[in-house]
């Protein structure tokens, strides 16, 4: 069984203008946490899957609108868990979302 050692949840309004901040803060907020120690190569890769998780929040649930979003980053001993959820208008078909490939925009492929 897991311990949890620290929790942190972060809420926010989230746009396109202020991502990059919540990001930094996330981000920021991981690297100072005692017990974890992540490379560059690992810092870049959680940076990478925050911003694209937040990318498909306001491009998908909010469709480039401000909306609410909460981080919630939880340490187990060594395990570094990243929770984000978002009240947007959710997948409107959940079967062909996870298909490799679908996405609902012309210029965008989805992981499936």
């Amino acid at each position: 069984m897991k311990k949890l050692n620290t929790q942190v949840t972060i809420r926010s309004i989230i746009s396109t203008k202020d991502k990059d901040a919540l990001i930094n803060g996330a981000m920021s907020y991981i690297e100072k946490i005692d017990g974890i120690s992540l490379n560059s190569e690992q810092k870049n890769d959680v940076k990478t899957c925050i911003t694209e998780a937040l990318n498909n929040v306001i491009s998908f649930a909010y469709l480039d609108t401000e909306g609410k979003i909460e981080i919630r980053i939880s340490v187990y001993d060594s395990f570094l868990e990243i929770k984000i959820k978002d009240w947007g208008r959710g997948i409107l078909d959940v079967k062909a979302a996870r298909e490799p490939l679908f996405s609902t925009k012309p210029d965008h492929s989805g992981l499936g």
